[in-house]
């Protein structure tokens, strides 16, 4: 099974296909904080239980008028599992904010595609801050929150 190690020579690699980026390590917690460009923020926690590293990063907090759609939204779309690649939404506990988060399995990662399975993560989270920001697709947000069948890596487990 992959360790924290394992995960942090993973990303130091990669992090050097994703430019400009940084990346901050918190080996207390099987954590590490990415910093993309415009300040976008991904967090990726190794779960050493089920193998994966779990990527997860903030959508924002819908205007209080659209909140309980967007919710409903997020909900929907969780449970679309197969349509999505896997990705699935949460709630932080304070104040609403939406987050988006996926599982890697870390033993089958390399840098190449640990970089374009993150490079295709923070286009979904830009996509979904779009929509949660606008309230909701009703309000222009968008058309179609699946990611697009671009041939992009999708893990599934």
């Amino acid at each position: 099974m992959a360790s924290e190690h394992d995960l942090a020579s993973l990303l130091a690699e990669t992090g050097k296909l994703l430019d400009p980026i940084i990346i901050t390590e918190y080996a207390e917690q099987g954590a590490f904080q990415l910093i993309h460009d415009e300040g976008l923020e991904t967090y990726l926690e190794h779960d050493a239980e089920r193998g994966v590293i779990v990527v997860s990063g903030d959508i924002g907090t819908p205007p209080p008028h659209a909140a309980a759609e967007v919710y409903v939204l997020l909900l929907r779309m969780s449970a679309l599992g197969r349509e999505t690649g896997g990705l699935r939404f949460g709630l932080d506990a304070d104040g609403g904010a939406g987050v988006l988060m996926w599982d890697l399995p870390l033993g089958v990662l390399n840098p190449q595609s640990l970089a374009a399975a993150l490079s295709g993560f923070v286009e979904r989270m830009r996509m979904w801050r779009q929509i949660v920001a606008a309230g909701g697709l009703a309000q222009g947000g968008g058309d179609d929150p699946a990611p697009p069948n671009d041939g992009s890596v999708t893990f599934r487990l």
